[in-house]
């Protein structure tokens, strides 16, 4: 999974090109990292959404939220 990348549309060019209002915490970031906190996400459960969300892997048995940042590169053999 790629770690760094760039979400530097403004809330009004989000809104034009999604119909989506983005929260108001939401700013554009240069250097985002999905182990630097929440990163913006277009959700679909039952109506398109523009939400900030935490990523990563979060164990069942964890009961350390953190740990999920330590495990972006987790994978199945």
């Amino acid at each position: 999974m790629i770690e760094r990348f760039s979400i530097a549309s403004p809330k009004g060019l989000i809104k034009k090109l999604t119909g989506l209002k983005a929260p108001a915490e939401y700013k554009p970031v240069y250097n985002a990292s999905v182990k630097s906190g929440k990163i913006p996400v277009i959700t679909s459960d039952n109506q398109y959404r523009f939400e900030l969300m935490s990523w990563g892997l979060m164990p069942f048995e964890s009961e350390d939220p953190l740990i999920a940042t330590k495990l972006t590169n987790a994978r199945f053999e």
